[in-house]
């Protein structure tokens, strides 16, 4: 499955993208079984999602 990011991080004033003290964010994840990464600009994650019922 793969989805589009949309979202705004809090404490990256100076960074080139952001706007104040808010840092944009877009970008996208794709996911397997519980397997999760994501990717944006400047930065890449990685992720285990795991049930909790």
């Amino acid at each position: 499955m793969v989805n589009l990011v949309v979202g705004v991080a809090d404490g990256y004033d100076g960074w080139e993208y952001a706007q104040g003290d808010y840092l944009p964010i877009l970008g996208f994840s794709a996911q397997w079984s519980y397997l999760k990464a994501m990717m944006s600009y400047e930065a890449v994650a990685f992720g285990i999602e795991l049930p909790l019922n």
